[in-house]
């Protein structure tokens, strides 16, 4: 498959004639919701966000259909996943970059989870915003959420090798796409755990009135309750929105910021005082 380019070498007629003749652009910049990717701007292993990308051209009719529905995607608040879109057609550089994903047909649908592309395989130009939803929901990065049923659990999963977890209490029976977005934004600086269905032991064990119940387990001295010997809790008083929990926990990620690196040099001078 062989991309067209927008651009090219030729007279002054032909010029004239490419830009009569240039189609719709999608995505046009300052007006979409959905992010303008490509070679130089790309979700990697490293990116905060999960990422549903579409590789398109704008000669494509297919391509103005799934625009269409991804512009109405975007448009939804509170979304747990960015949207972005690549032009294959832009130039040589954003077509050999497609072609290096795969994408040698447009349009294609992929969620970029940790850098690896997850494909969409059903037809990307007729598929629905409620179906692209889906595809993302059924595959957001499980792995990242420990389920939690006991007091032994939470230590066992949650707080056995970490400097500090996020816990949430729910009455839900199944994890939110939210918190699946919470837990990969700061996925390297937490560790996540959740209790689902009301689950009456741990709810006691925390002491809690009301769902949902959300806190952060930090070391000791870094927290406004004492947990255990080991452990304090940050409880989460705000609404229940990606930005202002994500706002919260980066306020209690720079504290332990502060406490990585108090505990670092401790035992530097620990380890200088064994050599003297």
């Amino acid at each position: 498959f062989q991309f067209q380019f927008e651009g090219g070498a030729g007279g002054g007629r032909q010029r004239q004639r490419q830009r009569q003749q240039r189609p719709t652009e999608l995505f046009p910049k300052n007006e979409s919701k959905v992010a303008r990717l490509g070679k130089p701007k790309f979700p990697t292993d490293s990116s905060k966000h999960l990422w549903l990308v579409v590789f398109y051209t704008n000669q494509s009719k297919a391509c103005h259909q799934t625009a269409a529905t991804l512009e109405k995607l975007a448009e939804q608040q509170n979304l747990a996943y960015k949207i972005g879109a690549v032009d294959c057609g832009k130039s040589e550089r954003e077509a050999a970059f497609c072609r290096e994903k795969g994408m040698e047909d447009v349009p294609q649908i992929v969620l970029v989870v940790d850098g690896e592309l997850r494909p969409f395989d059903g037809n990307a130009a007729t598929a629905s915003a409620k179906t692209l939803h889906k595809f993302v929901q059924d595959n957001m990065p499980t792995h990242l959420v420990h389920n939690v049923n006991s007091v032994a659990q939470l230590k066992e999963r949650l707080l056995s090798d970490t400097d500090a977890a996020v816990f949430l209490l729910s009455e839900k029976f199944e994890t939110s796409s939210l918190y699946y977005n919470l837990a990969y934004h700061l996925r390297s600086t937490f560790k996540f755990g959740e209790s689902r269905a009301k689950n009456l032991k741990l709810a006691q064990h925390f002491q809690l009135k009301r769902y949902p119940v959300l806190v952060a387990l930090v070391p000791t001295g870094y927290g406004k309750e004492k947990y255990s010997d080991e452990f304090d809790i940050n409880r989460y008083s705000g609404e229940m929105k990606a930005d202002a929990i994500i706002e919260w926990l980066d306020n209690v990620a720079s504290v332990l910021k502060y406490y990585k690196k108090t505990n670092r040099s401790k035992q530097g001078r620990g380890s200088d005082s064994s050599e003297l």
